[in-house]
């Protein structure tokens, strides 16, 4: 229980007894009334709050985890499509890794465990979701093949999928190529947006 007071005290402040309490309650099998619904519930508000911090650092799970500028402008937000994971994937390495082992007054050891939890984090829970699907669909590739495809994810900005499509020369802005898959992978989902422009200016 000491270890929440040292990782979040300054976060709860001086509601850091009450969770660790709630904790130490909830061990107990106790429940927690709730004011609002005037029902039971078996967590306490305190707790799914820690829950909700703890869950955000790795998803982006409210509006809190996207970028300034996806807030500010709602038109433009469509440019993000399919990368808020991602975004938040490659934040939690520079937070938690590189800031260790790159800036001044970092502490190396600290980075290094870090990036070894996350790897493994990261490549065992999307090994287990990929076998799932794989399952769902009836793929059936073995662990060696979902280890070394969830290794490249670990990346952040890069998958397996794009490494293939720079070795083949597959498609990608301005003919494919090396340097178009690169403009690809990190520009924006334009494509659609400019074949609708194509067709609509056809039809006029």
């Amino acid at each position: 229980m000491e270890a929440i007071r040292t990782k979040w005290g300054a976060a709860f402040g001086e509601d850091t007894s009450k969770l660790i309490d709630d904790f130490r309650k909830f061990n107990r099998g106790e429940k927690f009334y709730n004011k609002y619904t005037g029902e039971t519930d078996d967590f306490s508000p305190l707790m799914k709050e820690l829950a909700f911090a703890q869950v955000s650092k790795f998803q982006p799970i409210s509006m809190l985890e996207m970028p300034k500028m996806w807030l500010k402008s709602p038109n433009g937000r469509f440019l993000y499509m399919l990368q808020s994971f991602t975004m938040k994937q490659v934040n939690v390495w520079r937070q938690d890794v590189f800031k260790e082992l790159f800036t001044k007054g970092g502490n190396k050891v600290k980075g290094t465990q870090a990036a070894l939890r996350l790897a493994s984090f990261f490549t065992l829970g999307n090994m287990g979701v990929d076998k799932i699907n794989d399952l769902i669909l009836g793929k059936d590739r073995d662990l060696e093949q979902l280890f070394i495809l969830n290794l490249y994810r670990n990346i952040g900005l890069i998958n397996k999928y794009d490494m293939d499509r720079f070795s083949s020369g597959g498609y990608g802005i301005g003919g494919g190529g090396f340097t178009g898959n690169v403009m690809a992978t990190f520009l924006p989902p334009l494509d659609p947006l400019a074949e609708g422009v194509s067709t609509r200016w056809g039809l006029l």
